[in-house]
């Protein structure tokens, strides 16, 4: 098992090997050099959609007026893996503030993944920075809601609901 990780704090899960990476660039290539070599893509967070056209070495001082940045888009990694001709089963997952279900799904037909994790994110419980969350997981001929639980605990029960859909997604 692989993990391609920007910057972050964490030791990596026993048994997985870390792919470090800097910048949203490196892990598309990261990721686009090794998707190949996986049944299952799972993508947990997205990177940003921008980046700037120009990348200063030095601070940028302040000069008393208006300053304007240009960006220019990162690449969609899970749209590119999800795109891919045989490419891996793609699952990715979508933190909404509101209109879960459907944000999620409008995600999962605009990306043409073959599932989508969705969750709340903003509310008292759950999301980011948690212990615990709930998830919806939708793929394109069902959906099935994981309640609110210990996020290690919603993580067996995520991949769960998706081992059935790698072998027959029609009829989970």
């Amino acid at each position: 098992m692989v993990l391609v990780s920007g910057p972050v704090d964490l030791p990596p899960p026993e048994g997985v090997t870390p792919i470090r990476v800097e910048s949203a660039e490196q892990m598309y290539n990261a990721v686009m050099q090794g998707v190949h070599d996986c049944d299952v893509f799972i993508a947990t967070a997205a990177v940003a959609d921008y980046r700037p056209v120009q990348i200063h070495k030095e601070k940028i001082k302040k000069h008393g007026s208006d300053l304007t940045l240009r960006l220019t888009p990162n690449p969609d990694i899970l749209r590119s893996v999800a795109a891919l001709k045989d490419g891996p089963f793609t699952l990715g997952f979508a933190a909404e503030t509101h209109a879960v279900t459907e944000h999620a799904r409008a995600k999962l037909e605009d990306k043409r993944l073959d599932a989508i994790a969705a969750n709340l994110v903003g509310d008292e419980r759950g999301g980011f920075a948690r212990d615990e969350n709930a998830l919806t997981v939708i793929w394109p001929s069902g959906e099935r809601h994981l309640g609110m639980q210990d996020k290690r605990q919603l993580a067996y029960r995520l991949l769960d609901v998706i081992e059935p859909l790698l072998s027959n997604p029609e009829n989970s």
